[in-house]
């Protein structure tokens, strides 16, 4: 009987000693990868941008006025020199209005008793450009060609504008006739931008009309 026990005992002892020697499972270690984050950016499209600079041809051939806030001065060698240069060049053509255009060149209308005639002045070679030929009425022909003896200075003209409108710049003159008067035109540009149109009979250097 006590042998019985003995070997029971024994067996216990070595049943406990297995199960204290085994080994514990290991531990399982998880490493969480590292989280991303993906930030996502719109690029605006780039925008070209052109500048486009308009040139606009404009005559150079009169040193008249070099900007609009600035006089004309005297004009009445310019006259004699338009009419002398004119006549010398085309002595069968008729002048019909001389005029001085944006107070940046001049130019010369004529006619005979089939065609009218615009020339433009060049001040550097003394010279006529043709800019338009068209048709003449023969009829017309005396009523339009101007009594070049009897035209006054030009000078004298604008004085009597510039009396009757002095608070703008002139920059603009043209003469030639109108139901057989010769008539004087002025044009005077105001401090606001608006331009003031002054008529000055040749005959008898009255102010017949200003238009504003």
């Amino acid at each position: 009987m006590k042998k019985t026990t003995k070997i029971l005992s024994l067996a216990a002892a070595s049943l406990l000693a297995a199960c204290s020697n085994q080994a514990a499972p290991a531990k399982e270690t998880t490493t969480a990868a590292p989280e991303t984050t993906v930030q996502q950016t719109t690029q605006a499209p780039a925008t070209n941008v052109t500048a486009t600079t308009s040139i606009a041809n404009t005559p150079t051939t009169s040193s008249a006025v070099t900007s609009s806030s600035q006089s004309i001065g005297s004009q009445n060698a310019m006259q004699k020199e338009l009419i002398d240069a004119f006549q010398k060049a085309y002595p069968d053509l008729d002048i019909t209005k001389i005029e001085l255009v944006y107070g940046t060149y001049y130019e010369v209308e004529a006619m005979n008793s089939t065609t009218e005639f615009t020339y433009r002045y060049d001040q550097n070679s003394k010279t006529f450009i043709l800019a338009e030929q068209d048709n003449a009425d023969p009829n017309e022909h005396n009523v339009k060609k101007l009594d070049l003896p009897s035209l006054k200075q030009v000078d004298d003209m604008i004085a009597i504008a510039q009396k009757a409108f002095s608070t703008g710049v002139l920059r603009e003159w043209s003469v030639d006739k109108d139901h057989g008067d010769i008539i004087w035109e002025f044009e005077f540009l105001e401090s606001n931008g608006n331009d003031v149109t002054v008529k000055v009979s040749n005959s008898t250097g009255q102010v017949l009309e200003i238009d504003r």
